[in-house]
């Protein structure tokens, strides 16, 4: 079941048994796509929240999981401890890493549950495609020893690092891809709850999904346009939120002057 339509549309496909009553409840869960997405401030880079798409056997375990994903939707992420931008510091004066753009992906490095979740393991394909088999978390004394030589022939530094205590870096190869999954990841895991039952991918999956979608699906979706410029990630957090409070202002007055 794919229905093209988006959040605002309340028509629904001919022919399909309850897709009516299943389109109003999409477009209710839809809508609440939209205004996180607006909330969110588009960080993910899609220009619209379209309806989410559900499948299953029959209407009524289609419903289940859109129910489920409306209630997904109303949680509110766990706060986090703030970076320890010392430490990032350090880490940044090496050239290939970079402060994130955006606050919360430090949760993946402060937040205990969060980090817990991250040693566990891969959660759903695009996690394995776009960041790798295993996700880059360690204490700060490693992260020195092992991301901060030049790499020698070809380089596998991953896209991001996660910093125990201390937040992440992001490597100023990331693409935008990879930036939207990663930030994805954040948000899944902050409103994942320590005692939840999650069901990794075993490793023949994440072998069979490497080997069989990357190829194509990779390729497509990765735009080769780094996620931060290199000006911009060398700043410190606060010049980062600074200079963005000035653009805002600037912009405003543009406005009102036109």
């Amino acid at each position: 079941m794919h229905f093209e339509y988006t959040a605002d549309d309340l028509s629904a496909p001919v022919n399909l048994p309850c897709a009516g009553r299943m389109l109003i409840r999409a477009r209710r869960a839809g809508n609440q796509l939209r205004l996180r997405h607006q909330t969110l401030g588009s960080p993910l880079g899609f220009k619209q929240a379209r309806l989410p798409i559900v499948c299953g056997e029959d209407c009524g375990t289609a419903e289940r999981l859109l129910g489920e994903v409306e209630r997904r939707l109303t949680i509110i992420p766990r706060g986090f401890p703030k970076p320890d931008t010392t430490v990032l510091a350090m880490i940044a004066r090496f050239s290939k890493w970079q402060f994130p753009d955006v606050d919360s992906l430090h949760a993946l490095g402060t937040d205990a549950v969060s980090r817990k979740i991250l040693k566990g393991g891969v959660l759903y394909p695009c996690q394995a495609i776009f960041l790798g088999q295993t996700m880059p978390l360690a204490p700060p004394a490693a992260v020195f020893s092992k991301y901060t030589e030049s790499p020698r022939g070809q380089d596998k530094t991953p896209p991001f690092v996660a910093v125990e205590r201390s937040g992440i870096m992001v490597n100023e190869k990331m693409t935008s891809a990879e930036r939207a999954t990663l930030i994805g990841l954040m948000q899944v895991t902050q409103r994942t709850e320590e005692s939840a039952r999650l069901r990794y991918l075993k490793g023949a999956e994440v072998t069979d999904v490497l080997s069989k979608g990357v190829h194509g699906y990779k390729k497509v979706v990765v735009m080769e346009t780094p996620a931060n410029t290199q000006a911009e990630s060398k700043k410190s957090p606060e010049r980062v939120r600074g200079d963005a409070r000035r653009q805002q202002r600037f912009g405003a007055a543009g406005n009102v002057a036109g």
